[in-house]
């Protein structure tokens, strides 16, 4: 244990001074987890009370609702709205909220009470600051689970001045708060795009879009994919080592926190230019694919394939994305099953899509490639703002 002297935050606020004080959390809170009614009863399930379980405790909504009946023949337990809540089993054991419902709490839920001179938010943050070293200390390998007594019996180092705690807690809230914020733009910016993406190209009924920009009109052409792209078949070992990936498409192997299992024998890689499309083809019913902005060099296993006159690749590169064109390149895969399933170039350019012209593929490609500028800039915002948090969490707890 550090000596007294030594117990204080590397950070502080203005105006507190003095060194912080050590106890167990239970003795200076009331804590208690809950129970789950038998699913086999009727009546105990499907009424007004919101179950609340342990992937629920940063949540404004449940899955499940209790009636009455369920709530009184069952161990679960109320919680009211801020309560602490505390993940004790699971993935999520480790995990601190603050309750947004007032609810019932399972047994893997720990609630946890403040009493006296004490603030709600300064340790549910000094919870969140321990998560790492609590999980490290009682679930090592990953098993076992946390219990109440565990929680409970952990040493707190804390001001014993409720307003430092206060200044503390409020602090961090307003951290989460701009996260929080955050994440609701971030969310908000993708369903966006989703939408724009569903209006703005065909479905498979349709012979134009419903949202089209000012000056176009007329049908879109059905052409095939072999009459718009060339398969790349360069080789070559030299040029930096490409991989393709559902969710970020097209990026250096380098980029990725991935351990390199390439081949040390390159000189069949094959070479992809700026502009290119590279897919996997054991993958691309699964939406691996995207335009390359670098040259360098891909794994055999790829399929690359280059835009002819008058294709935009970045519109195709979309396109490729869109769940109804998905389903289109599983149905043309060719294996006995999912993991065996291929989709070479001579399968591919048979498929057929609808197209605009060259000008109006470019407005479209402008538009999203605008939005996917936003949503990166709120996405680097976000992880930019929970690193802080860490930091702060770091120097401002003990």
């Amino acid at each position: 244990m550090d000596s007294k002297k030594n117990l204080a935050p590397e950070i502080r606020f203005k105006g507190y001074s003095g060194a912080w004080g050590q106890q167990k959390l239970g003795c200076f809170t009331t804590s208690y987890s809950g129970g789950t009614p038998p699913s086999g009863k009727p009546g105990y399930y499907g009424g007004s009370i919101p179950f609340i379980r342990s992937a629920d405790i940063n949540s404004d909504s449940t899955g499940l609702f209790l009636t009455e009946i369920g709530l009184n023949n069952s161990a679960a337990k109320m919680v009211s709205v801020d309560d602490i809540l505390y993940a004790l089993y699971g993935a999520t054991s480790g995990e601190v909220g603050r309750s947004r419902l007032c609810g019932a709490i399972n047994q893997a839920v720990l609630a946890i009470k403040p009493s006296g001179n004490n603030d709600s938010e300064f340790i549910a943050q000094w919870l969140a600051s321990q998560k790492k070293k609590i999980v490290k200390t009682y679930l090592q390998g990953g098993q076992g689970n946390l219990s109440g007594d565990i929680v409970k019996g952990l040493i707190v180092t804390k001001p014993a001045e409720k307003a430092e705690q206060r200044s503390i807690g409020n602090f961090f809230r307003a951290l989460d708060a701009a996260a929080g914020l955050q994440q609701r733009k971030l969310a908000g910016l993708r369903g966006l795009k989703g939408a724009y993406l569903q209006k703005m190209f065909p479905q498979a009924e349709e012979k134009v879009p419903k949202l089209r920009f000012a000056g176009f009109s007329g049908k879109w052409q059905v052409r095939k994919l072999g009459e718009l792209f060339t398969e790349r078949n360069e080789r070559s070992a030299n040029g930096d080592l490409i991989s393709v990936t559902i969710n970020s498409g097209v990026v250096k192997a380098s980029d990725l926190k991935r351990r390199d299992t390439s081949s040390g024998d390159k000189l069949n890689y094959k070479k992809v230019e700026i502009g290119d499309i590279a897919y996997n083809s054991m993958r691309m019913w699964q939406g691996a694919s995207g335009v390359s902005n670098y040259s360098g060099i891909l794994s055999p296993a790829y399929t690359v394939i280059i835009p002819n006159h008058g294709v935009n690749p970045v519109f195709f590169s979309y396109l490729f994305k869109l769940p109804q064109m998905v389903k289109i390149f599983q149905s043309y895969s060719q294996g006995l099953t999912s993991d065996t399933w291929n989709l070479k170039f001579p399968l591919l350019k048979r498929v057929s899509v609808k197209v605009p012209s060259f000008e109006e593929q470019a407005l479209i490609s402008d538009f999203f490639l605008a939005m996917g500028q936003q949503i990166n800039t709120q996405s680097e915002m976000l992880v930019r703002l929970k690193e802080l948090k860490k930091a702060y969490l770091q120097k401002m707890f003990i």
